[in-house]
């Protein structure tokens, strides 16, 4: 998903259909007044998610070759926006992968005997939006994310820029995401599976 398409979103639940085409979106006063406000309205959106354990999951991609000593891939050093594993793991060569460490909450430990693609699922950062994003820059947001983010945007502009009947709206709106942002956790909690430790060797794994 692209910035364009979350920015056209919104505008389209602001009632500015008639401006938004084909070929692009038409330039007005009242436009431009939601261009300036939406990145930092978005930004907030995703750092009230993130900031209640629903995060935005990416994924680091390695070539792991075979090799006497274990590899260890230190997220911190290889990722800017790492904030901590996710919950999905590792797959090796697209399939679940379990006979790993980790160390330090960011280090992840592959023995030397494996060789295939990994991929390294994790929890990043929220990242602000600048104020001048260009509308083709890539967002990773998760489908759940995306469907209540752009709620909260539009009841946050009706806020600021309408009165009345619309602002009361605002709120709601405001309020409906909340809710909805509650039950997310909600439901990722209640389907987060439990760690099971085991302890061989006096190696700790996951």
């Amino acid at each position: 998903m692209t910035y364009y398409e979350l920015k056209r979103n919104v505008l389209l639940r602001m009632g500015e259909g008639a401006n938004v085409t084909a070929s692009g979106i038409n330039s007005t006063s009242v436009i431009e007044n939601y261009n300036k406000a939406i990145p930092m309205l978005a930004s907030e959106g995703l750092a009230m998610c993130a900031a209640t354990a629903i995060y935005i999951v990416k994924s680091y991609d390695a070539v792991k070759i075979l090799s006497e000593n274990d590899i260890r891939y230190d997220m911190r050093a290889l990722v800017s926006d790492f904030y901590s594993f996710s919950k999905d793991g590792i797959t090796l060569d697209n399939e679940p992968y379990n006979d790993y460490r980790t160390e330090a909450d960011k280090i992840i430990i592959i023995p030397g005997d494996v060789s295939g693609t990994i991929k390294i699922y994790y929890n990043a950062y929220t990242t602000r939006l600048a104020d001048n994003i260009a509308d083709g820059t890539a967002l990773t947001i998760d489908p759940e994310i995306y469907a209540i983010i752009p709620m909260y945007i539009e009841g946050r502009l009706r806020i600021m820029y309408d009165y009345g009947n619309n602002s009361d709206y605002g709120l709601s709106l405001v309020n409906e995401f909340e809710q909805r942002r509650a039950e997310l956790i909600a439901e990722r909690n209640k389907n987060s599976p439990r760690l099971s430790v085991v302890i061989p060797k006096g190696r700790l794994r996951i």
